[in-house]
């Protein structure tokens, strides 16, 4: 009975060697519930990323477009800016030129005025057609 109960106790030696190697076998499987929640804490996050994401989309197209409008005013203004100084430029130019205006000497009169040389705008059109009439006659 003894060498049974040995070849027994033998057996379950071996057996149990054999469950512990089980067990470590078992315990290096990593544990999947800890890498589907991580799984899914990184999905919540892309979507959130993604949402915010958009949002900045959105609020660069936005910025992008105010700012054109901001740019395009600043430019008008700076044009408008432009003209106001060349206007200033030329009523001042004109002032100058109206003061020197007054300035210049006015003929005190008597001599009279020479009218001799004037003609009528139908008489000046008439000598031109005839003038250019000759000439036509001359060329050929």
């Amino acid at each position: 009975m003894k060498g049974v109960f040995k070849n027994i106790y033998e057996i379950l030696k071996t057996f149990g060697i054999k469950i512990d190697e089980l067990d470590r076998k078992l315990q290096s499987i990593p544990d999947f519930e800890a890498l589907t929640k991580a799984i899914q804490d990184h999905e919540g996050k892309i979507t959130e990323l993604q949402n915010t994401d958009k949002k900045l989309r959105a609020d660069f197209d936005q910025n992008k477009k105010d700012n054109k409008e901001t740019f395009l005013l600043l430019e008008f203004e700076q044009s408008q800016q432009k003209k106001n100084d060349n206007y200033q430029e030329r009523i001042t130019k004109l002032e100058e030129l109206v003061e020197e205006l007054k300035m210049r000497p006015v003929a005190s009169g008597g001599g009279e005025v020479d009218y001799s040389i004037l003609c009528m705008k139908e008489e000046y059109l008439a000598l031109m057609k005839q003038v250019t009439a000759v000439e036509k006659r001359n060329i050929e």
